[in-house]
């Protein structure tokens, strides 16, 4: 069970996921000795999962791409397995709405997004029924909680939709959404890959244990490091948290076609929401999935709806999500495996 100390440290987490225990302790006015007892009982029950890197898939020569498939209830375990198979997973959940199966992301090797629709359409009409792809067209943009707006007496939150929706028309237009950054493979090494696969486990271990794990010194992941980051190989950090440390909250998924204009206007808000949020701009518009109390469901639908052409929403099953580490074993010889045999008979042959 979390307290209020415990929601100061994750909303101070949230806003420096590398922060040291004596900066939280700052933030929070906590001593550094109760911010560590604390963070490890919040690892030890569960409340806290792990502070994840999120990873700037262009960068790694990979092509992010989101997956909405309709799926019969008798087929979705299948599908699952499916994915558990796949070696460019990273992501997936069931999902009701719109959309009435699974959602997912994949990052496949440049070039190869055919061979996952050839993965996909090799399962339609027998384990799925339709799918739908789509491909970031800029960079992603990201926002954590802020527990201070969660009343645990009253089990209850308090967020000022009001002035977040006024926000929408105050914009700074002039910061466009950042471009998809070029490919840096040929610049990493199998190394550098395994760093960043402990970073995506956990980025708060000491650099000089992940370096020990990897088998290089601490000199050498301090340099790749600081070429990892100053390259932007790294998006962002997200705390992964245990949704039923507060209980009203649900994750939500729209897909919202809109505007240029709209959709730079709602990276930039969503940037500053005040629930855990992803933003990905799309082709059509832009794809967002927010955790947020369901009560506020209805208003942050509106405001969607006022600004776009076409809202598509569906709610997820966090009980049923599956975050996958960046894995490694798909680089071979330079490159990533993108073949057919890997990407497509190897997954469903060895399902059966």
């Amino acid at each position: 069970m979390v307290d209020d100390s415990d929601l100061n440290i994750l909303t101070a987490l949230g806003r420096d996921p590398l922060g040291t225990v004596q900066n939280i302790g700052r933030s929070t006015g906590m001593t550094s000795a109760t911010v560590s007892i604390r963070l490890k009982k919040l690892r030890q029950t569960g409340a806290l999962f792990s502070v994840s890197a999120q990873l700037s898939y262009p960068t790694l020569g990979l092509e992010p791409v989101v997956a909405f498939i309709e799926v019969p209830f008798k087929s979705l375990s299948k599908l699952e397995a499916l994915f558990d198979r796949h070696p460019y997973t990273r992501y997936r959940v069931r999902c009701v709405g719109y959309y009435n199966g699974l959602y997912g992301l994949f990052a496949v090797p440049e070039g190869a997004l055919p061979v996952l629709r050839d993965f996909l359409d090799e399962l339609r009409g027998g384990v799925i029924t339709d799918y739908r792809l789509d491909t970031p067209t800029n960079g992603w943009t990201y926002s954590e909680v802020d527990y201070n707006l969660y009343d645990m007496s009253k089990d209850q939150w308090s967020f000022d939709w009001a002035t977040w929706e006024a926000s929408l028309e105050t914009v700074n237009m002039a910061a466009p959404l950042p471009k998809l950054p070029i490919s840096l493979l040929r610049r990493l090494d199998v190394k550098d890959l395994r760093i960043l696969e402990q970073l995506t486990i956990d980025a708060r271990r000491k650099g000089k244990r992940i370096a020990a794990d990897i088998g290089i010194t601490p000199y050498h992941f301090t340099r790749r490091m600081q070429f990892l980051n100053d390259n932007r190989v790294i998006d962002s950090y997200r705390v992964i948290v245990d949704k039923g440390v507060s209980r009203l909250v649900t994750t939500f998924m729209f897909l919202c076609h809109c505007n240029p204009d709209e959709t730079e206007r709602f990276a930039a808000a969503f940037a500053a929401l005040s629930f855990q949020s992803t933003f990905i701009p799309t082709h059509q518009g832009f794809f967002v999935q927010a955790s947020i109390p369901p009560l506020d469901l209805p208003i942050l639908g509106s405001i969607l709806q006022q600004r776009c052409d076409k809202v598509e929403s569906l709610w997820s099953d966090y009980r049923s999500s599956m975050r996958y580490y960046f894995w490694p074993g798909a680089y071979r010889d330079g490159s990533w495996d993108d073949s057919r045999e890997f990407m497509v008979d190897k997954v469903i042959g060895g399902a059966n």
